[in-house]
């Protein structure tokens, strides 16, 4: 008896994976933007363009898992159907088309997530570059108050 129509299902539990850790990350994703909609004039126009480019790749890499486990559970279903009608030579062709197709969802979902990947490196080398002006700005303004009391202090100073 062929058995091929259970391989799909075999692949389930590792998309279910990739859809719970991928789901997670959206949802800091969709956390962070709404925290930064509460604090809008201090928000960067870049950091907020690569938040909703990052909001995308991962509607994308979903709706490619989503689509994989139908097509996998979709060839499983119609591979057995076919090998009860005695069709074996149909299943096996069913059931290697399901899987292909599934697994080029599955590669389009993975190269989404790595440019998500990158884009959330890019995002976090901003915010740095934010705080780094902002330690800038504070130690100028430091400087500046230091400075003006040095020479207050030397103006009120006599001449020796």
């Amino acid at each position: 008896m062929d058995i091929s129509w259970v391989m799909p299902i075999l692949i389930l539990p590792g998309v279910a994976l990739l859809i719970v850790s991928t789901s997670a990350r959206y949802g800091q994703v969709h956390d962070e933007m709404h925290h930064i909609l509460h604090d809008m004039e201090h928000l960067p126009k870049r950091i907020a363009s690569h938040l909703i480019r990052r909001a995308r790749l991962f509607r994308n890499a979903l709706v490619a898992l989503y689509i994989s486990v139908g097509v996998f559970a979709l060839a499983s279903a119609l591979g057995a159907v076919m090998i009860a009608m005695s069709l074996e030579q149909l299943s096996a062709t069913i059931v290697a088309a399901g899987v292909a197709i599934g697994v080029c969802h599955l590669l389009f979902a993975a190269v989404e997530l790595i440019q998500e990947s990158m884009l959330s490196l890019e995002v976090i080398e901003l915010h740095f570059e934010e705080i780094d002006m902002g330690w800038l700005v504070e130690e100028a303004e430091g400087n500046q108050a230091f400075l003006h009391k040095m020479n207050q202090q030397h103006k009120e100073e006599p001449d020796v």
